[in-house]
């Protein structure tokens, strides 16, 4: 799948596709996790889109990854959702139209809602999604 808007090119990465895209994701991904909260390391993402437990969505511009999302579905006993674990780019005016793509893809999956742990700033992008938590962490 690849939608194409604004000049600006949205392309499903998964295992099939990995090896193409990761040289273009990974200089996202990397800082990415490094800001949050450390779940995750640079090679379990690469792993989980390898082994079908995530997906990537990539948005192009001028043959340049603007953007990187990495989604997983997750199935909680009451209902299934899509999960950003990584939203990342620059320009963002030039992608963020694509998250209305991601949403789609989670609908097509059977999941009722789409969640994202993010930094405050994310808030004010996204003015129709609503805060219902917060995520503090304190390392031990």
């Amino acid at each position: 799948m690849a939608t194409s808007s604004s000049d600006s090119e949205l392309v499903v990465v998964g295992d099939a596709n990995l090896g193409l895209h990761w040289p273009h994701m990974v200089s996202w991904v990397i800082p990415a996790l490094e800001r949050g909260s450390r779940r995750y390391g640079v090679a379990d993402i690469y792993d989980a889109i390898s082994q079908k437990n995530m997906v990537a969505f990539v948005a192009y511009q001028d043959g340049e990854a603007t953007a990187v999302c990495i989604v997983e579905i997750i199935t909680y006993p009451a209902k299934k959702t899509i999960s950003l674990v990584i939203l990342v780019g620059q320009r963002r005016e030039d992608w963020l139209h694509h998250l209305a793509h991601i949403e789609a893809f989670g609908r097509e999956r059977d999941c009722q809602t789409i969640e994202a742990w993010g930094r405050p700033g994310w808030e004010r992008v996204l003015p129709d999604w609503t805060k219902t938590h917060i995520l503090l962490e304190k390392d031990l």
